[in-house]
């Protein structure tokens, strides 16, 4: 997957990612092993919502720039989780899409296996 335009910026909350049509905030806070209801409620208690499929791989794609600036503003960087989306799986109620951050693979994921969330905000 190629995007022909790609920014960011930082902000207080996190940084503000435009990539094409997609734009999102990626926001400072990161929670892992979390099973998938208690990660989409962690997600909820930070303002954000789980990454469309789209908006994770946008975050894998471009990790190297994302995380030097995330190292820049003294946050956490992204690390080699399978981050789970807000997709769910058409053929299974009980699983997910998720992206695995070190190789951008896309697989489903039982909503009972323990896994990463990130908050992303909505962009305005």
């Amino acid at each position: 997957m190629e995007y022909k335009e790609f920014s960011f910026e930082l902000r207080p909350k996190g940084i503000y990612i435009q990539a094409g049509y997609q734009r999102f905030m990626v926001g400072f806070y990161e929670q892992s092993s979390l099973k998938y209801a208690v990660a989409v409620q962690w997600v909820r208690d930070q303002a954000g919502i789980l990454p469309t499929l789209e908006q994770a791989l946008v975050l894998c794609e471009h990790r190297t720039e994302i995380n030097d600036a995330l190292r820049a503003a003294g946050q956490r960087p992204i690390g080699d989780y399978h981050f789970w989306t807000r997709r769910q799986h058409a053929v299974s109620s009980g699983s997910v899409y998720e992206v695995n951050m070190h190789n951008g693979n896309i697989d489903r994921s039982s909503k009972e296996y323990y896994n990463a969330a990130r908050a992303v905000y909505p962009g305005k």
